[in-house]
């Protein structure tokens, strides 16, 4: 959801979320939308999201290296035939700061990079992992820097995930060559090239967002649902509401308890 925010200065796709103010805590669910051309879309869609699933279950293992037994590991070997299981997820609790917010969120890491295994989780070790077609030419390599790099950047940013792996295939899916980024740098790399996105645009977007939300939402209670909307074609975020109950209602009992 931080990630549809921090775009949302640059991005003409509409969204909805359902927020609730509870016990001085404001709580963020996201709305299912509508998917577009969900029933139209082509065979190679279809494949170049396959394509991503299989980079990553290829470039993952399920130990660390140190724990390898040799290149005939039983964790390599079966990473060419293992059918890509699109349900399995890592997901990681969050706590940042954004402006005077206090946030904490969940969100799915790809991978760790650590060569063993560490005693507790270590964000310094997390990495995302993408795919890109290759860039062929300066329009390509624009585009990329202009809308992928932005979503990039912004699902890694907030968390504090220091790096992302990109590997860039052909148009048969083979993966060519493979980048790593580092996230702190991403913005860098668009900085001052017309027609690019900010970070600090981005960040104080969604830092005023959240103040916004705060002034507006006044009814402390876990039954009222307020309907954040934005209108990717007016560019405009409204505030509906308050409704109380019914199917919005997100905040469950044995939360509240």
């Amino acid at each position: 959801m931080m990630t549809k925010i921090l775009c949302t200065p640059y991005s003409r796709d509409s969204w909805e979320m359902g927020a609730t103010l509870y016990k001085g805590t404001i709580y963020i669910e996201e709305h299912e939308q509508p998917e577009r051309n969900r029933y139209g879309e082509s065979d190679q869609q279809k494949r170049m999201t396959y394509w991503g699933y299989k980079f990553e279950s290829l470039s993952t293992i399920d130990k660390p290296p140190s724990e390898l037994t040799g290149p005939d590991d039983e964790s390599l070997r079966r990473r060419k035939t293992e059918i890509c299981n699109t349900n399995v997820q890592y997901c990681s609790v969050f706590r940042t700061k954004l402006g005077k917010n206090s946030l904490v969120m969940g969100g799915e890491v790809d991978c760790s990079v650590a060569d063993t295994k560490p005693e507790q989780h270590s964000i310094c070790k997390y990495a995302e992992l993408k795919t890109n077609r290759i860039l062929s030419n300066e329009n390509q390599r624009r585009s990329f820097e202009r809308h992928k790099l932005l979503k990039i950047w912004a699902q890694s940013f907030l968390p504090g995930v220091p790096q992302v792996i990109v590997g860039y295939r052909d148009d048969e899916g083979y993966v060519q060559t493979v980048e790593h980024l580092k996230t702190m740098e991403i913005p860098r790399m668009v900085r001052g090239k017309q027609g690019m996105w900010e970070a600090g645009v981005c960040l104080n977007f969604a830092d005023a967002l959240l103040e916004w939300l705060r002034a507006n939402m006044t009814v402390d209670d876990p039954e009222v649902v307020f309907t954040i909307r934005y209108e990717g074609d007016v560019g405009e975020v409204r505030l509906i509401g308050p409704q109380k109950g019914g199917d919005l209602v997100f905040v469950h009992n044995w939360y509240r308890t």
